[in-house]
């Protein structure tokens, strides 16, 4: 990649939350959705079988090299989940979202909480909630999910 290439940034972000999997569990929930719930997004895209075609993508691609990445931008730190080619979008990605929202290149379809869960002291920030993770879910993309966690990227990839 080139400084002048320019990289196509995630439009569909599902905001992720970590939850107690063993409760889920005995309710007969298996894998992610025994560990995960997804925040109510508000668009239909995320109502009408983009999650479950996005996990499939993901399961289809997996394989044994996918590990946790690690991604810093500054002193802050995700942990990346995904496609090999993923990590320079997953990258760029999270680098825009940590801008103010006047200074970010891409656009998403809903608010991901990026910025107000890695600075909630941000004056860009004022609908602060601290997500566990955001899930590109385009499928023009090389499927990819970033965690605050570390422990809760190896629950993902371990359930996946």
């Amino acid at each position: 990649m080139t400084a002048n290439s320019t990289i196509k940034l995630p439009y569909l972000i599902q905001r992720v939350l970590f939850r107690d999997g063993s409760k889920h569990a005995e309710e007969g929930k298996q894998g992610v959705d025994a560990l995960f719930t997804f925040d109510y997004m508000g668009s239909s895209e995320f109502e009408f079988g983009s999650l479950p075609k996005a996990l499939k993508a993901m399961r289809k691609l997996k394989s044994a090299q996918w590990m946790v990445r690690t991604i810093a931008i500054d002193d802050r730190v995700a942990y990346l989940v995904g496609a090999d080619e993923a990590t320079d979008v997953a990258s760029q990605f999270l680098a825009d979202q940590l801008k103010p929202q006047s200074q970010r290149q891409g656009t998403t379809k809903e608010w991901t909480g990026i910025l107000g869960t890695y600075c909630p002291e941000s004056r860009d920030a004022p609908h602060y909630h601290a997500y566990h993770g955001w899930w590109s879910i385009d499928e023009d993309l090389p499927p990819f999910i970033l965690f605050k966690q570390k422990d809760h990227a190896e629950a993902w990839l371990g359930a996946l």
